[in-house]
């Protein structure tokens, strides 16, 4: 958060930074932690600078945000009622929801809009498909490049390798697959992470595209945030 403002006892007025780097003054996604609460009471939040018209969220999607208690600490768990995502007299646009706290909420917690993919997820997620004994001889795993902080920005290359001479496997079309541009856009992990387990799966149509295709997938462009 940019800051936050008390507006009655239970009522927040929040504001997101910009996306650093921007010409224009993109806010779309938040993640925020909050102390203090009190089981019992019902809690206002309200994010007052979404810079775009149209949300996944309350009346415009039926989406809720995310909450996850460090005291019951079971997940991240949609939350939230009276959800209302509206323009306002700033020429922004403001998301509201309340939160009651239950006994078992604890006194902290984080609101985010989406689950959370991280770094840490993927590479987990990848040296899983490397232990499989079957997966991992549809699939090979190499270094695109380094990001600018370090880390790791993986190739996928996606087809059948057993049996095949390297001109049967270079033939085939290439189909390019990427993800995560963008940092908060955590969806689209939890998207490519199905479909890489789908193209490294089983069944008879994985199969038949490995056969026919090789598939180059890059799961996450954007690994530093």
């Amino acid at each position: 958060l940019e800051r936050a403002v008390r507006v009655g006892p239970y009522h927040y007025e929040l504001f997101l930074p910009a996306d650093p780097g921007c010409a224009k003054r993109h806010t779309q996604w938040f993640y925020f932690a909050v102390a203090g609460l009190r089981p019992g009471n019902t809690y206002q939040f309200c994010l007052m600078n979404f810079s775009k018209a149209e949300s996944l969220f309350g009346n415009k999607g039926g989406c809720r945000p995310l909450f996850y208690s460090t005291k019951r600490a079971a997940g991240w768990e949609r939350i939230g009622s009276n959800i209302v995502y509206e323009p306002n007299s700033d020429g922004l646009f403001t998301l509201r929801f309340e939160f009651t706290v239950d006994d078992q909420a604890g006194d902290q917690g984080y609101f985010c809009p989406v689950f959370p993919y991280r770094f840490s997820d993927l590479q987990r997620d990848l040296a899983e498909l490397e232990a499989d004994p079957l997966r991992k001889t549809r699939f090979a795993r190499s270094l695109l490049c380094r990001t600018r902080a370090g880390n790791r920005c993986d190739l996928l290359t996606v087809t059948t390798l057993v049996g095949c001479t390297p001109a049967q496997i270079l033939s085939r079309p290439a189909i390019v697959l990427t993800a995560r541009v963008h940092p908060a856009e955590t969806n689209a992990s939890w998207i490519m992470r199905g479909l890489i387990d789908f193209l490294t799966g089983p069944s008879l149509d994985a199969k038949l595209l490995r056969d026919a295709f090789m598939f180059k997938i890059v799961p996450m462009l954007n690994p530093d945030g």
